[in-house]
């Protein structure tokens, strides 16, 4: 770390300048209400991927009413260019969303009567269309295009198929910033899903003392 300082001890330091900042700008994170949360395990990303899924949304209270005849943005997670390697695990396996949770994603979201369904991601240093993007990395977007109706793709690293950026405005005028010119997509969409990205198997299973798969 710059000056000196260990990763540790820069928290640490950032941690106690917290703890002296007035509630206005950190926010009342007491008061806000508690989000509900659906947990579920499955060996990989194979059979019983959708079934699994459509459990949990059903515990969150189901796609249903959240997507019906609305138009529905999927940010995706496509971390680094296609040829970016973590280890030799694969991309979905590592700082890539899988693609058949995306599959599963869209059909589902279409199943429950999306109206459209537009697939996001600001690329990695490119330009290019979205789908261009995904065949580099040996997807096939036809994949997600047909597992619903109106399934778009767009990459939102530029202008993409708007003709001017959107300005998205900070709430309570903002610390820094008022606002930020974005892509039109984040702002053309009824409903936004960001598609978050968590696997633990990357490089080897841990396991316990005892020699159990714990990942």
């Amino acid at each position: 770390m710059a000056d000196g300082l260990s990763r540790r001890q820069w928290i640490t330091m950032v941690g106690a300048t917290a703890i002296g900042l007035p509630r206005t700008l950190l926010g009342d994170w007491s008061s806000s209400p508690a989000a509900r949360v659906a947990v579920a395990k499955w060996p990989d990303y194979g059979s019983g991927l959708i079934s699994t899924l459509s459990q949990m949304m059903d515990k969150l209270g189901g796609l249903s009413g959240i997507v019906k005849g609305k138009s529905v943005a999927v940010k995706l997670n496509l971390t680094g260019d296609p040829s970016s390697r973590v280890g030799h695990a694969p991309l979905g396996s590592a700082q890539w969303v899988h693609p058949n949770l995306v599959g599963a994603l869209v059909y589902l979201m279409g199943k429950a009567g999306a109206r459209r369904i537009r697939l996001l991601e600001s690329t990695f240093g490119s330009d290019e269309p979205l789908e261009e993007f995904m065949l580099r990395a040996n997807w096939e977007p036809q994949h997600f295009a047909s597992a619903a109706s109106n399934v778009e793709f767009e990459n939102t690293n530029y202008l993409g198929a708007g003709k001017k950026y959107l300005r998205l405005k900070v709430p309570d005028v903002g610390l820094m910033f008022q606002g930020f010119d974005v892509n039109h997509s984040y702002l053309d969409c009824d409903v936004f899903v960001s598609v978050a990205k968590l696997d633990l198997r990357v490089g080897s299973i841990w396991k316990s003392k005892g020699g159990e798969d714990l990942v």
